[in-house]
């Protein structure tokens, strides 16, 4: 299936679909991605190593395919007729891989289904990813929020050495409690966080690489 297809088959407002008013019909469905292609120029004279991108966890409390909003304090929603089109910790896990193998830190970059060998591996934990569309914050602006946690491990240690164990939160900021903006959002806070997480990898990895 190709990720990079959005079906958009109808254009309902949040509002209703939040109130469940009226009665949806099959074609109220929409399907989402997520993306994040590569910023910048790579890594000049990057290392040599192979790292292994393993599939990715989600927290619990967004284990699902329906878009999450936080609607109060201590309160999330999901919308049963907003969908990622595949798991968002699938999304996540393949553009990081794809982020990482553009930034060039590592000769190659294999997903987990690669029985080819790898100095390092990589782990990751979706731990928030949401739409903070919270009533008080009207008029605005609202916030597309997530939050990864990673942990980067030398595989040629015998106790699995961590080099790098680090969480990063991005909270962009949304005009409208929609949900196409919350996605564009989220992709946004996807680019930052793969962002810091390559200059750090460069910092644990390439000490001598300019920054």
């Amino acid at each position: 299936m190709n990720l990079r297809i959005v079906f958009a088959l109808c254009m309902c407002p949040l509002t209703c679909s939040l109130s469940g008013c009226g009665t949806p019909r099959a074609y109220d469905y929409r399907f989402f991605i997520l993306s994040a292609p590569h910023e910048g120029a790579p890594t000049a004279n990057g290392g040599t190593e192979v790292l292994k991108v393993r599939n990715f966890r989600i927290s619990d409390r967004y284990n699902r395919t329906e878009l999450t909003y936080r609607t109060a304090e201590m309160s999330l929603e999901s919308d049963y007729y907003r969908r990622y089109i595949v798991p968002p910790e699938t999304m996540v896990t393949e553009e990081t891989r794809r982020w990482l193998q553009a930034g060039r830190i590592f000769s190659q970059v294999l997903d987990a289904t690669s029985r080819a060998s790898a100095q390092y591996s990589l782990e990751g934990n979706l731990s928030a990813i949401y739409g903070d569309f919270r009533p008080d914050l009207a008029p605005g602006p609202f916030k597309a929020v997530m939050e990864i946690q990673f942990v980067l491990i030398d595989e040629r240690k015998a106790d699995n050495t961590v080099v790098l164990h680090q969480s990063y939160r991005s909270e962009q900021p949304i005009t409208h409690a929609s949900t196409d903006e919350l996605i564009q959002g989220l992709n946004l806070a996807l680019k930052e966080i793969l962002t810091r997480l390559e200059s750090d990898l460069k910092k644990a990895l390439l000490p001598s690489h300019p920054q």
